[in-house]
């Protein structure tokens, strides 16, 4: 029996982004970048979808020329998702959303602009991640 252990910390950082294995880190550290707003959205499903591509084939082997060749389209789909997903949490901080200050004295205007930025820059990284995923696909398309 296989035992299959997952670190609690991402491994994210620690890849190098180039090829599928890159692409499938950058989707992961996407994926992460997002965690400030889990109490505020649920994971992205065509995010999750393409993130785990990687899984399905080591499932199933079979399933991946299949997995491979609609890879490239899963990821642009991911982006889109979490470009509109992040204008939608982006409005959200602007707003001061309750949620996402959660534990904020809502009256210390310093620290929820602190949470702000930080809740921004987070939003900045997903969609850099993104745009990098997306573009280092074009090298496996030989373009």
């Amino acid at each position: 029996m296989i035992e299959v252990s997952r670190s609690p910390v991402s491994e994210a950082a620690s890849v190098g982004r180039d090829g599928f294995q890159g692409r499938l880190t950058l989707l992961r550290a996407a994926y992460d970048a997002l965690a400030p707003f889990e109490r505020l959205h649920a994971a992205l499903d065509a995010l999750v979808l393409a993130m785990q591509t990687g899984d399905r084939m080591a499932y199933h082997p079979a399933s991946a020329p299949t997995e491979l060749a609609s890879f490239n389209g899963r990821v642009s789909d991911a982006q889109s998702a979490v470009a509109a997903h992040a204008d939608m949490l982006a409005k959200a901080v602007d707003q001061k959303l309750k949620q996402l200050f959660y534990g904020i004295d809502r009256h210390d205007a310093q620290a929820m602009a602190e949470r702000a930025a930080i809740l921004h820059a987070a939003l900045n990284r997903a969609r850099s991640l993104m745009t990098e995923a997306v573009s280092s696909g074009s090298e496996l398309r030989g373009g």
